[in-house]
This record gives C-alpha cells, sequence and structure tokens, in this order.
C-alpha cells in the first residue's frame, strides 16, 4: 500500500511517500500505531492526524483497505 505524508508528517517521518504492507482491515488504533512504530518522531502527531484512502477522508473506527490503496496522513491545519 502507498502511504502519503504531508506537511509536518512528511518532515517527522522524513519521506514523502512509502510502500507500507498494512492488513486489509484495521482500526485507526492499530493503524497509529503501526506508523509510530515505523516512525516514532511522528507519535506525537499521530492523535490529531486524518486519515484518507484513496482520497476520501475515512472517519474514525474500521477502515478497508484493499492491494493498491493510498492512504494518506492529514495532520491538522490552521486558517486565518
Amino acid at each position: 500500500m502507498s502511504v502519503l505524508y504531508f506537511a509536518a508528517t512528511r518532515d517527522l517521518a522524513g519521506v514523502a511517500e512509502e510502500r507500507l504492507d498494512l492488513p486489509a482491515e484495521l482500526d485507526h488504533v492499530e493503524l497509529r500505531a503501526r506508523l509510530a512504530a515505523a516512525h516514532p518522531r511522528l507519535a506525537a502527531l499521530l492523535p490529531t492526524c486524518r486519515f484518507a484512502v484513496d482520497e476520501e477522508i475515512v472517519p474514525p473506527g474500521a477502515m478497508r483497505l484493499r492491494d493498491g490503496s493510498c492512504l494518506a496522513l492529514i495532520p491538522p491545519v490552521s486558517g486565518g
């Protein structure tokens, strides 16, 4: 699966994109744990991030992934 990192998540992960082997179904808690294990510097920001799968925001709870899915980490944003 392709994982995209944007803004602060990209800076903390040290990559803009990578491929990770993730199960077909997992919840946000498990996903955050796997990402934190892969990128420990990212751990503190993960609770405030939203996730998108194939360009659609995924609400908290179980998400379904399929081979070829694209997961994006979207950090909090501010406006003004």
